[in-house]
């Protein structure tokens, strides 16, 4: 019982994001890519035959399976967009709740965790990726990363092989939920060397060496079954981001982005950068912060604050590396600035960083071997002040960002949103959400009717091209729209 309050107030900062993001989860639409991926998987065949397909430089069988249970669990195409968001609103969720618990454990304080999975949750960051059931990915792979790491603080604390076993699978699971979890040994290798439960050289060595060969393993797994894409798309890209000015423009990027979605932006603030003046804040805050370390004496530091802040600044820089130099080297970052789903896993990297700098400030003695204790009544009451006051800084821009999406709909990007425009996009929302049901009903009783008379694909496809939904993408190679409805009986390649 003396745990219930603590899980009440859990539950309550899981459900807020729903407010923050409403009106997209009472209408939720489909996106382009979403049709793809249901196409590939909602009937068993399609899946089967599409379980190592490439989309966009991803290999997701992952994502896939996912896709297929929450197809299968909406029954209907009618009922498939409302399913699909609120599977990205659980991926989030979920995603908070890993989050907190690894912050918990670490600090041994079940308030701070429950702070970080506000941090996590009550954020505009990581909304792109709620809002985008195929952006979602990115939160899927958060979520086994943030798994791998309790799952190697639990293999540091019982020396159990189990642990490490199940710290290796998730390493190499999560390049196949969206390909940035290629960082995901990198940053499991820093945890296990920085880990003050490290259990000597010999184990962190293996650790190490594990993840470095499981990481391999889910490369090389992925590189045989795009036929050696993967590996060509990684060759290009380091020979295409070696030049100076080329790499200089990657990092001018990464510092943009740090500092414009999850400083200024956890702070519910719009605001432009350029790359010098990214640079000058970096070199500013990195001097602010070697300055505090120097008149901090070693006798009151939190070594176990350093786990958490190195990590987490592993996965900021890590991921946006890979992503800036794979996809962002040929823009400017002005064209990707919109691209929110890019800052999910770098997000849940600023919240492990700030946890480990609020650790390193309040934590005045190592928490190593203390037990994890309910946090009192008035311990509560601030993660409750935090939630609301995280919310309250993040409404507005949750309005800003909701309306950037519906901007795809024809409504002038820019525009100052006000509660007039608040209202009109709430309104776009409902429309478009509607029309895709309707449109998503004819699929279905064009489905019906196939099974019934055993119609052929072909016939199904042809059928299927006189209907239009909006928000899809034009059929193309290795995509037909028809393929969600083509029953499983008929199909030619089962």
């Amino acid at each position: 019982m003396r745990w219930l309050p603590t899980i009440l107030v859990g539950l309550i900062v899981l459900a807020a994001p729903a407010a923050l993001w409403n009106p997209a989860f009472s209408s939720y639409p489909l996106w382009l890519d979403d049709y793809v991926y249901t196409s590939w998987s909602r009937l068993g065949s399609q899946l089967s035959r599409h379980f190592a397909s490439m989309h966009n430089g991803h290999i997701t069988p992952i994502f896939l399976v996912e896709t297929h249970l929450l197809a299968r669990l909406a029954g209907s195409l009618e009922s498939l967009p409302s399913v699909l968001g609120w599977g990205a609103y659980a991926s989030l969720a979920a995603t908070g709740a890993m989050v907190g618990v690894v912050v918990a454990r670490e600090t041994r304080r079940a308030d701070w965790g429950l702070a970080a999975m506000a941090g996590m949750t009550l954020s505009t960051a990581p909304g792109p990726a709620v809002l985008w059931y195929a952006a979602s990915q990115a939160l899927t792979t958060a979520f086994v990363m943030a798994a791998m790491l309790l799952a190697l603080g639990c293999w540091h604390a019982t020396a159990r092989v189990g642990w490490l076993v199940a710290a290796l699978l998730l390493a190499a699971a999560a390049p196949f939920c969206w390909s940035a979890g290629y960082t995901a040994g990198l940053i499991g290798i820093v945890y296990v060397i920085l880990s003050r439960e490290g259990g000597g050289i010999r184990r962190r060595v293996l650790g190490a060496v594990a993840l470095g060969a499981a990481t391999a393993a889910a490369l090389g797994l992925a590189n045989a079954a795009s036929g050696g894409s993967v590996l060509n798309v990684a060759h290009d890209a380091a020979r295409a981001s070696a030049g100076p000015r080329t790499l200089r423009l990657v990092i001018g990027h990464v510092l943009r982005a740090t500092w414009e979605k999850l400083v200024f932006g956890n702070l519910g603030l719009d605001v432009r950068t350029s790359a010098r003046q990214a640079e000058i804040l970096t070199f500013a805050a990195v001097g602010y912060l070697a300055w505090r370390r120097l008149r901090t004496p070693a006798a009151v530091r939190a070594p176990g604050a350093r786990t958490l802040q190195a990590t987490g600044l592993v996965i900021i820089l890590a991921n946006y590396l890979l992503i800036f130099a794979t996809r962002g080297r040929g823009y400017r970052y002005d064209d990707l600035r919109a691209l929110g789903w890019y800052d999910a896993i770098p997000h849940m990297g600023a919240v492990l960083c700030a946890a480990g700098c609020w650790q390193a400030r309040w934590a005045r003695a190592e928490p190593g071997g203390r037990p994890l204790a309910a946090p009192g009544p008035r311990a509560l009451g601030l993660v409750v002040v935090l939630a609301v006051a995280l919310f309250t800084i993040q409404y507005p821009r949750s309005r800003r960002v909701l309306f950037e999406y519906d901007s795809r709909s024809g409504l002038a990007a820019g525009t100052e949103v006000d509660q007039a425009v608040a209202n009109l996009v709430a309104r776009d929302w409902h429309s478009r959400a509607r029309d895709q049901r309707q449109a998503l009903a004819r699929f279905d009783a064009l489905a019906a009717t196939a099974h019934a008379e055993g119609w052929q694909p072909d016939a199904i496809a042809r059928r299927a091209a006189a209907l239009t939904i909006r928000g899809a993408p034009a059929d193309s190679p290795g995509y037909r729209l028809s393929d969600m409805i083509t029953p499983a009986s008929l199909d030619p390649n089962p």
